[in-house]
């Protein structure tokens, strides 16, 4: 008998290749936009295993409503949006795509904080403003990145690959907090307060956790030097947001750059849209076409391990959604 998939959207690559029809049936979701929380319980009803987004809300209610479901194959590192321990209870097993996206998700990091310490946004929009009136030696004078300080929040595979490449690139002093396995050379942990206070750049890179939830807010910003960058293109509930609309208001930042918002998909009206300084990217970091081909083939190899009883390669641990600030 073959065995059912679900597929919550159409990826960029064949499945079939690792998947065949002879011995698996995909069902594979082809509107544009993402199931509702009633349509994916509906259409997933009577599947084997799921290859799942970040938007897909898998909780308790989902896996009572699928008592077929054997294995979870996350299209993404993070893994907030899914109940780890009623997964581990049912006997779910669980997978994400880590590695293959931590230097796509750090160059555009980077690309960021580049765009945001020149004032890319800004010039730009008061230029098609009809601003742009003669040359200006006064205007749009940005932060300079040689010899700046970078603190890092979640010294993880991003984190460092970000730290890399601003220290080759600017000599950057690199600060960090909140990490797990740390190799990176030259690089110094401190409490989150000297960070935040040392810092001309912070950049987020931690995973969205009870203790991580909600931490960028109106203290934590209050903290961050005057005429700062801040970054985030981890998870959008991470920062307080109508805490950071107040700190843009008060002018604080030199500039922000979000790939990841809360509210996701961030709503046209949001007052995040009305500040030149903000840059924000519809949580694009992953948008290497290679890497989302090469996440593709990952959920699908992991899929078809845990649906042969085997152990698939990047299996999530429980603990994963415990964490603590260091």
């Amino acid at each position: 008998m073959r065995k059912k998939i679900a597929i919550t959207r159409a990826l960029p690559f064949d499945l079939e290749e690792i998947l065949p029809s002879e011995q698996f049936e995909l069902k594979i979701w082809q509107k544009e936009m993402g199931p509702t929380k009633a349509e994916l319980r509906e259409f997933a009803h009577d599947v084997d295993g799921l290859i799942s987004l970040l938007t897909d809300q898998i909780d308790e209610e989902f896996l009572s409503c699928n008592p077929n479901l054997r294995a979870i194959a996350q299209y993404a590192v993070g893994v907030n949006n899914i109940d780890l321990p009623a997964c581990a209870k049912k006997g779910i097993v669980v997978s994400n795509t880590p590695d293959v996206l931590t230097q796509a998700t750090a160059n555009l990091a980077f690309a960021l904080m580049l765009s945001l310490a020149r004032r890319i946004p800004e010039s730009q929009k008061s230029a098609a403003r009809g601003e742009w009136l003669d040359w200006m030696p006064t205007k749009f004078l940005g932060l300079e990145l040689q010899g700046a300080t970078l603190g890092i929040f979640g010294m993880g595979r991003i984190g460092q690959a970000m730290a890399e490449l601003c220290q080759k690139s600017f000599g950057m002093k690199i600060v960090f907090s909140h990490y797990k396995k740390m190799t990176i050379k030259n690089a110094e942990q401190v409490p989150i307060e000297e960070l935040l206070s040392q810092s001309d750049i912070v950049s987020v890179h931690a995973p969205l956790t009870t203790v991580t939830r909600d931490f960028f807010n109106l203290e934590k910003f209050s903290l961050m030097k005057e005429q700062s960058i801040f970054l985030n293109t981890a998870r959008g509930e991470l920062v307080k947001t109508d805490d950071l609309v107040q700190s843009l208001e008060s002018g604080k930042f030199l500039g922000v750059g979000l790939d990841v918002t809360a509210p996701e998909p961030l709503p046209a009206n949001s007052p995040l849209y009305q500040f030149d300084r903000v840059l924000i990217t519809p949580h694009i970091a992953s948008a290497e076409g290679p890497v989302r081909r090469k996440m593709a083939m990952m959920v699908a190899k992991q899929i078809k391990s845990a649906l042969n009883n085997e152990r698939p390669a990047n299996l999530v641990d429980v603990s994963l959604i415990q964490g603590r600030v260091k």
